[in-house]
């Protein structure tokens, strides 16, 4: 063989080695890029899991809120009735506020169910 042939198989396994490289370079360029445009979706995702997040706790507050009244005007009512100072009259009317708050509590918590 001569010198020119050991020339010739040098060439073509550079230029077999260049190519493969190249390949290897896009495949790695394209990976990169895909893992870019995941990072930015996950960026994206975790921003509105925070927004939502943030509106449930707004939403559990005001709901907490909202539970919370009729829940202690139950117990201001039982307390007034335990100490037996209050006339019928005041109980009737305390009773039917009561009666009234609780209704819409249970509206609410009727809502609340049928809106999850």
């Amino acid at each position: 063989m001569g010198i020119a042939a050991l020339i010739l198989i040098f060439s073509l396994v550079m230029v077999n080695r260049f190519t493969v490289i190249r390949k290897q370079k896009r495949v790695i360029q394209a990976e990169k890029e895909r893992g870019d445009e995941l990072l930015e979706l996950t960026t994206v995702q975790k921003q509105e899991l925070e927004r939502l997040n943030r509106v449930k706790d707004r939403l559990f507050s005001v709901i907490g809120h909202d539970m919370r009244k009729p829940v202690n005007s139950l117990i201001s009512f039982t307390q007034l009735l335990d100490n037996g100072n209050l006339s019928a009259e005041k109980q009737q009317v305390y009773a039917l506020d009561l009666k009234n708050t609780l209704a819409n509590t249970a509206n609410m918590m009727d809502s609340l169910l049928n809106w999850a």
